[in-house]
């Protein structure tokens, strides 16, 4: 018989796995595949993870300059160039 504490870890896995099933369900088969497509595009090192350096060869392979967008974006965010982002 299981204890308490095995019982309760297979609950908690049960329900992150119907968690992560409903996100799907959000979505039409067609939208998942696109997702999927893209995520595939953006790992360029076929990990399966999308880290900094599959980012910079997406960026590159766009034309575009990974750190430079980056701190533009954070520009946006800081118009006064202080350093900070307000949370709002």
């Amino acid at each position: 018989m299981a204890s308490r504490k095995t019982k309760k870890k297979e609950g908690g896995a049960l329900r992150a796995q119907r968690a992560s099933s409903n996100v799907f369900s959000n979505f039409e088969q067609t939208q998942i595949q696109e997702f999927k497509e893209a995520f595939t595009l953006m790992d360029q090192n076929r990990d399966g993870f999308i880290d900094k350096e599959d980012l910079k060869d997406t960026y590159a392979s766009l034309g575009t300059d990974a750190e430079e967008t980056i701190l533009n974006a954070f520009k946006m965010l800081d118009p006064d160039g202080k350093g900070k982002i307000n949370k709002e």
